[in-house]
């Protein structure tokens, strides 16, 4: 993305970005340039100039936040995130975007959510998905199986099969 002739980002970020829990935020303008002698790829592709910054906690497979392992995301104007930087800590995210973005550093808020706004995020979005079985999310299992109002995982369905072939055994 070049550099910006007055566009901005929403408001603020949802709190679950790319399966991390969102910590900070910041919001840049026309004024924060991009600092070109930095690299960020994804795919092939030079990530430049972005209009929003988020700092979040990764999320381990049931939705838990992972201690110590910090992104730097890359967002665009809605909050979709274009690049990913690993840090070790919410300072160093702080860091490493000031070398990005000189003049970020005075941006940053805090996002204000917990992990009840981490676990309602999952709700809403995937709630319809769990298993009709065990109640586990889609981020909770590789595959699952769906019909007539009713979902069942992998899992359960690996257990389900394990079940009929004793019975027709001991048939």
């Amino acid at each position: 993305m070049a550099e910006p002739q007055g566009v901005s980002v929403s408001e603020t970020p949802p709190p679950v970005l790319d399966r991390s829990f969102v910590q900070e935020y910041a919001r840049l303008d026309a004024g924060v340039p991009w600092n070109r002698q930095t690299r960020l790829y994804v795919d092939g592709v030079l990530v430049e100039w972005v209009p929003g910054l988020a700092i979040a906690l990764s999320l381990d497979a049931q939705g838990r936040p992972v201690a110590d392992e910090f992104l730097l995301l890359h967002c665009d104007n809605d909050w979709n995130s274009v690049g990913v930087i690993v840090v070790t800590s919410v300072d160093e995210a702080k860091r490493v975007a000031e070398h990005r973005y000189p003049g970020s550093g005075g941006l940053w808020l805090d996002a204000g959510y917990d992990t009840s706004h981490v676990a309602q995020h999952f709700e809403d979005a995937y709630g319809s998905l769990r298993c009709s079985f065990c109640r586990r999310s889609p981020y909770e299992f590789r595959r699952s199986v769906q019909g007539r109002g009713a979902v069942i995982c992998d899992d359960c369905l690996g257990r389900l099969a394990a079940e009929l072939a004793q019975e027709a055994e001991d048939a």
